[in-house]
């Protein structure tokens, strides 16, 4: 059926594809049966035994119903979060193995939370308060940065999802986390409300300065990412604690400025007092003086170039840190700045270390690894693929030709080369990661309206996820499809849902849900931990996407579903679409243009 409906796409396309829904659907298609859908999935996930899965469910349920009938929506969220407290008070911090590496599951509490304070900011605060101050009773016991302040963590992210929806609930978060120890989660907290809201990146960053000046300078430093935009902190820790780059974020000199003041007037008072002068370094740590001197000789260009006035402010901070250091902080950061230097080797130098190592007999699958990390072009691709066959150790050459190529294709893609990207996807063993690269080709595609060089790429992704014989892996791929193909043919995106949902079914163990792929490459001394996302695998998203212009057959497909979960997950999908429908008149045709 598939190859029939790909054969005659070009017939399809230049007819009227209606998806309408016929005027007895439509009459069932309304909040009314919305509400009675969604009340029976909540009566059925006391079936569903996994908790995770239930509170997910019954959380949705909450949500979708609050508009329409906030007491019962009020005690969905109440036992939604019961079932999550008592996970956690059970299970505590949770992790799962995959691929080799290490994963935190979520945690549920907080799930439920940012639901609620979507509706009730209010309630959302007091929940959060609650849980602070439960976790502050035992924080001191938590080894580990991100067990540690993971609490801390999980309120942010709900002051940072209500900034604009409830800035009073968000504003009312960031200063209770405030009365915590000042932490790394300042620094991607301020760039994430930095691109929400540049306004509220400034006065929030006012806050913190005032709220932390009596902190010691390596704990001041993770305040040194967001005037400068810094992806790393300033000073000897800058590969240790890293975030991504704001988006459009525009440098504000006086922010700059306001905080260089800051610090090495902080500095200044932290070395000048003589209760600091045998402190001992923080666990793990260098000691202070290191971070005042690594900070100084890295701000000493900016400041030279934009701040001169602040010279005297930092060669005083300097002078009164070196008289802090004792040898052996000397020695250690000594240490630490020859592997900063060794990090930061461009690929030139890196490819000049493998032909010595060669030619010197001590070339190291470590060597190769690193060199492979610090490819930019498609010429460093071609100088570089050589040296995959000289990789000692079978799994560490495999993970690294498959990322090799995954990130060459990738590459590609971005140029729109894309007969280069299929040569190099070609050469990607797993099937789930050149689904994702070829997806990928398929919505760039679509944008730029080529509708039949995109369909004839889903075609080709169909071949593959037909091939294959992981069930997991088929049904994601199939669904990545289906989503995609809406966009230019509804006929076959509902085809291949059916093919999905088939597939789904004969899932026994496996997720379907989790939307980044991940791999750990492991030499003997050395590993890489690389995850790649995918917007497109996710049955939520098609169900939805699908079922806004047609409500029988992704409703028919999601009833046709048998695991519980997933089939509440898509009957969501439909429903939530159903509920949102004004009226029951019938749409106007759609059609589908392109370039043919």
């Amino acid at each position: 059926m598939r190859k029939l409906i790909i054969s005659t796409f070009i017939l399809i396309c230049c007819l009227a594809s209606f998806g309408q829904v016929p005027n007895g659907e439509a009459s069932i298609c309304n909040a009314q049966f919305a509400r009675s859908l969604v009340d029976q999935l909540v009566v059925n996930s006391k079936d569903i035994e996994e908790t995770d899965k239930r509170i997910q469910v019954v959380m949705r349920a909450a949500d979708f119903i609050w508009p329409v009938d906030q007491p019962i929506a009020r005690a969905y969220f109440t036992e939604a979060f019961k079932v999550a407290t008592d996970r956690f008070a059970e299970k505590g911090i949770e992790r799962k193995e995959e691929k080799g590496v290490t994963l935190r599951l979520p945690d549920y509490r907080f799930q439920v939370i940012r639901a609620i304070a979507k509706r009730d900011p209010a309630w959302a605060r007091r929940l959060t308060e609650q849980i602070l101050k439960e976790y502050e009773k035992g924080a001191a016991e938590r080894k580990g940065f991100f067990d540690r302040n993971l609490e801390v963590n999980e309120a942010l992210n709900v002051a940072i999802q209500s900034l604009k929806t409830s800035p009073e609930l968000s504003w009312l978060l960031f200063r209770r986390v405030m009365r915590e120890p000042l932490d790394f989660y300042w620094s991607w907290a301020l760039s994430s409300v930095a691109s929400q809201d540049p306004r509220s990146g400034v006065a929030l960053y006012g806050e913190l300065l005032s709220n932390y000046a009596g902190e010691t300078p390596r704990r001041l430093l993770f305040l040194s990412l967001y005037p400068f935009g810094s992806e790393q902190m300033i000073g000897i820790d800058r590969y240790s604690f890293g975030i991504s780059r704001p988006d459009n974020f525009v440098p504000d000199p006086a922010v700059q400025q306001r905080f260089l003041e800051f610090f090495f007037r902080q500095s200044i008072a932290y070395a000048s007092n003589p209760d600091n002068l045998n402190r001992p370094p923080d666990e793990y740590r260098h000691s202070e003086p290191v971070y005042i001197l690594s900070a100084a000789n890295e701000l000493e260009p900016i400041v030279l170039r934009d701040f001169p006035t602040l010279l005297p402010l930092i060669s005083e901070a300097r002078a009164k840190a070196a008289g802090m250091l004792s040898n052996e902080a000397r020695n250690k950061w000594s240490e630490s700045e020859r592997f900063i230097k060794d990090v930061e080797m461009p690929f030139e130098q890196r490819l000049k270390e493998l032909e010595d190592g060669e030619f010197e007999a001590r070339l190291t699958d470590t060597m190769i690894l690193r060199a492979l990390l610090t490819i930019k072009t498609d010429e460093h691709f071609k100088q570089f693929e050589r040296w995959l066959d000289k990789v000692k150790e079978e799994k560490a050459r495999t993970d690294m030709t498959s990322h090799f190529f995954i990130m060459r294709a990738d590459l590609a893609i971005k140029e729109a080369r894309y007969d280069d990207a299929q040569r190099w996807i070609s050469k990607v063993p797993e099937t789930e990661y050149k689904a994702v690269l070829m997806l990928r080709v398929v919505d760039k595609q679509i944008a730029a309206s080529d509708n039949f060089s995109a369909a004839k790429w889903l075609s080709d992704v169909g071949d593959l996820a037909d091939k294959t014989e992981n069930p997991v892996t088929k049904a994601r791929v199939i669904f990545g499809i289906s989503l995609l193909f809406e966009k230019i043919d509804h006929l076959s995106a509902i085809n291949r849902l059916y093919d999905a949902v088939r597939v789904t079914n004969k899932v026994q163990t496996g997720d379907l849900l989790n939307p980044s792929l991940t791999r750990s490459i492991k030499t003997k001394d050395f590993s890489h931990f690389v995850g790649y996302q995918s917007t497109t695998f996710d049955l939520e998203t098609t169900f939805t996407t699908l079922s806004k212009s047609d409500f029988s057959n992704p409703y028919s497909n999601a009833q046709a579903l048998d695991n519980k979960y997933y089939r509440s997950l898509a009957v969501f999908a439909v429903a939530k679409n159903c509920m949102d429908k004004q009226t029951a008149s019938p749409q106007k045709p759609k059609f589908v243009t392109g370039n043919y």
